[in-house]
């Protein structure tokens, strides 16, 4: 039987979750244990948050002098206890008497905004075990039917593996729950805005060229092609639908439900909070897209026992955690057009540094999003002020060029002139900054 000391036995006032503590993972394991504080096989420390270590450096110094030199002959080891939080919250749902529990650990594509180089990453990728953050789960499933994750070209996003994971003839109608709220963002917002009615049942809408599924070996089997002139594939397979039973709670409202009924929950969001984060701005999501690249700092505050896999796991990792909120990633800040340089040449000065496909991509997608500002108005785009028709500035497209925004979420300002005032408060500041540029030019001509 094992011989165990806590140093700092969990407390519930410090952290809210009783999960957290070493003995439970003992019992999960079912490892016999008991705690034996005169002459353990082990003295444990609990880490309760990132920094803890560094702000407790005298914690060694609570033991009796019997077990101090007890650590230092090697008689009884040291254990700092850093749990995988998400992993063990995924065990505690498995155990849940309604749920049917599957742990897909299989590679998908992910957005890898740290780097122009690299500008998508593999989760699990088997090729690249070496970097992997963690363990594969002993529970996790690697293979799908009809999924060719073995060839990296052939990966899709977890949105088109849907029809393979839920196959109409086995599943008939399915419904895919996701906790999405509209105040997260403005993307979110938009997608359960879209419908009068039900608008948080929706169904898919992402689309993949025919060609490029081919070229890139993707089995078509459960995608709809019906006929040989079909341009794309999409996701939606008729069958199943994506469930936002959440959409319309509020960051407070998530936070009152555990409070008040005794919800189980992640208790990473502890432990960010402990390092004054937010709770508005808690995330437990991949770290590498272009809205999380923000945070990607407190992993290194919060996690320290992954972190410094994480740092290496994609390209540009580490400058992106130290740099992330500078204009090299234009976030908070564009970086500054030079003097002399039409607007076009300095988007495609940003846009030429991608490889050649995702080039396209963001070149596509200014083009449109300039051709459709001249659809709707005669008025020239400027640098700043969002037209009040198109939302659309040389700055907005500026940061799609730098960032990438390969997912097509950077949304332009909409205002709605519905709102007069605000409407007209637009309206003028545009004609402002208008007619200083037209000032301007007038100046230099003459």
């Amino acid at each position: 039987m094992l011989k165990i000391h806590v140093i700092n036995p969990f407390d519930t006032r410090r952290l809210k979750h009783p999960n957290y503590n070493i003995t439970q993972w003992f019992n999960s394991k079912k490892i016999e244990y008991v705690d034996d504080e005169h002459k353990p096989d082990w003295i444990i420390i609990h880490v309760l948050w990132g920094g803890y270590l560094i702000e407790n450096t005298n914690i060694l110094n609570t033991l009796s002098v019997s077990l101090k030199q007890r650590l230092q002959q090697g008689k009884t080891g040291l254990l700092v206890w850093y749990p995988y939080e998400t992993e063990h919250y995924c065990r505690r749902v498995s155990k849940h008497p309604d749920i049917n529990f599957r742990w897909y650990c299989i590679p998908v594509v992910h957005r890898n905004a740290c780097s122009r180089k690299q500008p998508y990453w593999y989760t699990w990728s088997p090729e690249e075990k070496d970097k992997w953050v963690r363990p594969l789960p002993p529970e996790g499933i690697t293979k799908v039917d009809y999924y060719n994750s073995d060839v990296p070209s052939a990966r899709l996003t977890i949105p088109f593996l849907f029809p393979m994971l839920f196959p109409v003839e086995k599943y008939g109608r399915t419904g895919v729950v996701m906790g999405i709220r509209a105040d997260e963002s403005l993307t979110r917002y938009r997608a359960v805005s879209q419908r009068v009615h039900e608008n948080y049942i929706i169904q898919p809408k992402e689309t993949m060229p025919v060609e490029e599924a081919i070229r890139n070996k993707v089995d078509l089997t459960k995608f709809p092609v019906r006929s040989k002139r079909q341009k794309n594939i999409s996701n939606n397979a008729g069958n199943y639908w994506k469930v936002y039973p959440v959409y319309d709670w509020s960051t407070q409202d998530i936070w009152t439900a555990p409070n008040e009924l005794g919800w189980d929950y992640n208790i990473s969001y502890d432990i960010m909070e402990k390092c004054g984060i937010t709770h508005s701005a808690q995330r437990c999501a991949p770290p590498y897209g272009e809205e999380p690249l923000e945070g990607l700092w407190m992993y290194h505050e919060c996690f320290p026992d992954i972190w410094d896999k994480m740092s290496t796991r994609v390209m540009g990792a580490n400058t992106a955690a130290r740099h992330a909120l500078t204009v090299l990633y234009s976030n908070r800040k564009n970086p500054d057009k030079p003097d002399g340089m039409e607007w076009i040449d300095y988007l495609s000065y940003w846009i030429r540094k991608f490889p050649p496909k995702e080039q396209l991509h963001i070149q596509n997608r200014i083009n449109d999003l300039i051709s459709q500002h001249n659809k709707k108005t005669p008025d020239p785009i400027v640098r700043k002020t969002p037209h009040p028709i198109t939302g659309i500035c040389w700055e907005y497209l500026l940061k799609i060029a730098v960032r990438g925004d390969l997912k097509d979420r950077k949304q332009a300002a909409y205002f709605s002139n519905t709102y007069v005032e605000e409407w007209e408060s637009r309206k003028q500041l545009y004609a402002k900054e208008l007619a200083d540029v037209q000032r301007a030019n007038a100046n230099q001509q003459s």
